[in-house]
This record gives structure tokens, sequence and C-alpha cells, in this order.
């Protein structure tokens, strides 16, 4: 799922707790397949509920639930949550429930199948957005909303870039050559940014128009095989470079919401110790994006 589409979800979400300040139900679920292990439909389930509860007192019959379990050592079931659930629901006015990348949770066990019939059963007491790559179920009675980027918003995105890298403007310079690798990059992104940006940082990495030729050919079209590619190329810079990614790519992924760059900075400095953060002690942007090969967009 491209990071641009993830920040209009935290948009989203963030408009609906500023319209909705009391009495209404918002919970908000990120699926990773990194997390796919513990990211069953039962805790997905159980955060939904505890969101509803946020910076609110929890019900007796959550609490009750919640005993019952601990006594027992043992984890509710997906009935019991469900059941819960939809007794929840009704002690407040509206409720809101967005999904993130569905498609990324776990296919093993019917885990995504048994979440989606889930958040299926919330209608239509609950107003569902779930964002998925095509992999969702097409059966399902949801109005669809495609989101792609625009061609002539990735076109401009490739000018940038091209005209950004040193490299890249010594390796282009007929207007024909800029105009194939931009048709290349585009039609292989399919219309996701973030693709692009992967796409875009492996070609600047070209030392000959014989290696772009070669990188050109080579564009992965598949999300998560350009992903593999990347974080390959991440773990095979210097040990300092290839730890400053991950701590950048931890921050990122760990954040509730998406960073500012200054937020970005701020917490990789705390992290190493800083007394006081001010402008010697934050990263520079461009290194940051550098290091994690494309994943960040700055």
């Amino acid at each position: 799922m491209d990071a641009i589409d993830s920040f209009y979800r935290a948009t989203v979400a963030d408009h609906l707790r500023k319209e909705f300040i009391n009495g209404v139900g918002i919970a908000v679920v990120y699926c990773n397949y990194k997390e796919r292990e513990i990211q069953t439909p039962s805790n997905l389930l159980s955060s939904i509920i505890r969101q509803f509860y946020d910076g609110i007192s929890l019900s007796e019959n959550v609490k009750s639930l919640h005993r019952k379990h601990i006594e027992r050592k043992t984890r509710p079931t997906i009935a019991e949550i469900s059941d819960l659930i939809n007794t929840e629901m009704e002690r407040f006015s509206k409720i809101f429930v967005i999904v993130d990348a569905l498609d990324e949770c776990s296919e093993e066990d019917q885990c995504r199948e048994l979440f989606f019939k889930q958040l299926q059963a919330l209608q239509p007491t609950a107003h569902l957005m779930i964002t998925s790559r095509p992999e969702i179920d097409p059966t399902a009675e949801f109005m669809r909303l495609e989101i792609v980027a625009n061609k002539a918003d990735l076109d401009r995105y490739v000018d940038e870039r091209i005209s950004t890298s040193s490299r890249l403007n010594k390796l282009l310079l007929e207007a024909e050559d800029r105009r194939r690798l931009k048709n290349t990059v585009v039609d292989n992104a399919d219309g996701m940014f973030l693709l692009a940006q992967i796409h875009m940082t492996t070609l600047a990495t070209s030392t000959s128009k014989r290696e772009l030729s070669q990188l050109m050919e080579n564009l992965i079209k598949d999300l998560d095989s350009a992903y593999e590619k990347t974080l390959e190329r991440i773990d095979s810079q210097t040990t300092r470079d290839k730890a400053l990614a991950w701590r950048v790519l931890g921050w990122v992924s760990h954040a509730l919401r998406p960073l500012s760059m200054r937020e970005l900075q701020e917490a990789l400095a705390a992290e190493q110790g800083a007394a006081s953060i001010g402008e010697d002690e934050l990263q520079d942007p461009n290194i940051l994006a550098s290091v994690c090969a494309g994943l960040i967009i700055l």
C-alpha cells in the first residue's frame, strides 16, 4: 500500500476525531504483513473495542470479559469479542472503523477472511472504510473507489527526480532518453507513487548508460518483490548506514500516525541520548531518505 494512501487514511481519522468529540466510537486498524503473527482476528477486533473507549472509562461488559479471561488465563474467542462489539456499539451515537491495507492481513488459517466477515457484520450500524489492493473479496457489497496516482503527477515526479539526480542528468542528455525512462517508470509503477519512488532510487544508482538500460529492463511491477529488493539494498550498505536506515524505518512503521520530518529527526536524536536537541543534533533529511532507498517520502 502506497505510503501516500496511508497518509490519507490517517487524515480521515484525524478529521473524524475533530468532527465528532463526544459519544462517537472511532477505531483505526493498520494491517502490516510484518506483524501477521500477532494481528489475528481476535487481536484486531479487540483493538477496535479498546479504541472505542479511548479517553473514557471502559463499560462493565468490557471489564467483565477482561476479568473472566484474566482469571482463567485464557483469551476471548472471536465469537465473544464479536458479541461484545455488537453490544458496545449501542452505547455510541455513531461508529467509524477504518482498516488500512486489509490485503496485508495473513491468509493463513483464513485469518483475513474471518476478520473481513466480522467487519461486514458491523454494518449497517458502523461506518466502514477499508483499503486494500485488489485481493479483497470482490463479492463484498461495498462502494468501491480506486485510488491511483494520476499519470501527469507521476510524470512530474519522475521529471523532478531526474533533474535533482546528478548521475541521471549526465546519463540522460538526450530528450528521447528521458522520455523513455519516464515512460518505463510510470508504466511499471502501475499508479503507485511508492513504486515509482523505489524505481527512481534504483535507477539513480546507475554509473553508465548500459547499466541504466539494464536496470530499466528489469524493473519490478510487483510491490512486494520491490520491497524485498529494496530491503536487500538497505542491508548491503555500510554498517552505519544500514543501522540508521533500520532506525528510521522502525520509527516510521511503529508511529501511530505519519511523522513530520522534524519529528523523525528529533526522535532519532533523542534515541541517541542527546541531552538537548538543536539543529546540530538533527540528521540531514536527504541522508535519511537516501539510506532508506526510497522507502520514506520527504
